[in-house]
């Protein structure tokens, strides 16, 4: 369940960039990288981090 909402978490951080795009467009695109790691590492090593 927390790595669910983790996941959930990155994902509407990864939203709000892309909206930041038109205005600081390196940045935006520096956090949706990092959204998409943390996604990745929560949606693999979700187990892990929960037990």
């Amino acid at each position: 369940m927390i790595a669910s909402t983790r996941a959930h978490v990155a994902s509407l951080s990864a939203i709000g960039a892309l909206l930041l795009v038109p205005a600081q467009p390196w940045w935006s695109i520096i956090v949706i990288g990092i959204d998409i790691l943390v996604i990745y590492a929560v949606s693999a090593h979700g187990r892990e981090i929960a037990s």
